[in-house]
């Protein structure tokens, strides 16, 4: 989730950046009509579905995640056994003091 945080940070950034960028001396634009503020809309949704870059980190949380799922799982499954061997002893009387 950090790297979402960053990726859309820079992708921001970037936008800033250019929007903010004067014209060379070269263009035919004039400085009198390029005084006022400029102001860019950005639809983050529709840019952060067609980076593919942006997919191909989301596809890797995902499959982290999924295996960090399975990781919990199998882990709470062993602790579960794991205590249910330990109450089975208690009950049974053979569990010894330690």
């Amino acid at each position: 989730m950090r790297k979402f945080f960053i990726l859309i940070a820079v992708v921001c950034s970037v936008c800033l950046v250019y929007s903010c960028k004067k014209p060379d001396a070269g263009s035919s634009e004039t400085s009198s009509s390029t005084t006022g503020l400029k102001v860019a809309y950005v639809n983050g949704d529709s840019i952060l579905l067609h980076y593919a870059e942006f997919r191909k980190e989301s596809e890797a949380m995902e499959i982290k995640q999924k295996k960090a799922e399975a990781d919990l799982q199998t882990k709470g499954a062993a602790l579960e056994k794991e205590f249910m061997a330990y109450q089975q002893k208690a009950q049974t009387g053979t569990l010894t003091p330690k």
